[in-house]
């Protein structure tokens, strides 16, 4: 009795055919996981932390001095914030370490807490050697505060007033 089997072409072809639909199984499987994880864990970021700011004023007198009162919202504790400075002209970011921010005593050790306020104050020397600001307070038309605990959620103010 002769035994037949299958031709080797049609195994090869059928052992592609079965290494590619795992491969697309397996690649669609990690695509979906990924996707909901980090999904998850923006929207559970985004969902929890909520600031706004109460005030936004300056001073130039002498150097110039922004002083922005942060009220935390949300249900998640907020640290180091960092600024965006926008006065039309010139757009100015400073991250969360810049010794320009001062952020009295917060910090992740004592964060701020559901309905806390706080000051963040914006310190720019207009005697630095490497920036130049002139007059960047009375023309500032925006003030955006970021934090490191949530990078995707924001706050700012048009309204900002001088202060003596």
């Amino acid at each position: 009795m002769e035994r037949k089997g299958v031709s080797p072409v049609i195994a090869v072809v059928l052992l592609i055919g079965v290494a590619v639909s795992m491969g697309i199984l397996v690649t669609t499987w990690v695509t979906h996981w990924v996707s909901f994880q980090i999904t998850e864990v923006t929207m559970s970021c985004s969902v929890d932390t909520n600031y706004i700011i109460d005030s936004a004023s300056f001073n130039e007198t002498g150097d110039l001095e922004i002083r922005v009162k942060i009220t935390n919202k949300g249900n998640r504790e907020i640290h180091s914030f960092g600024a965006v400075l926008d006065n039309s002209t010139r757009i100015m970011r400073l991250n969360s370490s810049d010794p320009k921010i001062f952020q009295y005593a917060i910090n992740a050790s004592n964060p701020l807490r559901r309905e806390e306020s706080e000051y963040v104050v914006i310190y720019l020397n207009d005697t630095d050697e490497d920036e130049s600001y002139p007059e960047f307070g009375s023309t500032l038309s925006e003030v955006k505060i970021l934090n490191d605990v949530c990078d995707s959620v924001s706050a700012k103010t048009a309204e900002i007033t001088q202060y003596e």
